[in-house]
């Protein structure tokens, strides 16, 4: 099995990166500034927001939530490599 398609070994490639790129590239990027990009522009059409106002603001709220999203992100996906690791080492002694 590739470490693509293996979790557990796709999580392992991924932490040794560590935290703070993760919670980076992950959160503040992938999610935060992704996710103020979209409500921006839907609002922006939907009810016709101011778009010079509404997207700088976004631009520093959402990215406040992509570090929370991020951080909380790491913290499940740790323990869960965390526990798979244990019964992997625990079932290979057996």
């Amino acid at each position: 099995m590739t470490a693509e398609a293996d979790p557990l070994a796709r999580w392992a490639k991924i932490r040794r990166g560590g935290a703070l790129r993760y919670i980076l590239l992950r959160g503040v990027l992938g999610w935060g500034l992704s996710a103020a990009l979209v409500y921006s522009l839907v609002m922006w059409a939907a009810t016709g927001a101011n778009l010079r106002l509404l997207l700088p603001a976004s631009m520093v709220i959402f990215p406040i939530g992509g570090v929370l999203w991020g951080a909380a992100m790491w913290w499940f996906l740790e323990r869960r490599y965390q526990r798979e690791a244990r019964l992997e080492a625990t079932s290979e002694e057996e």
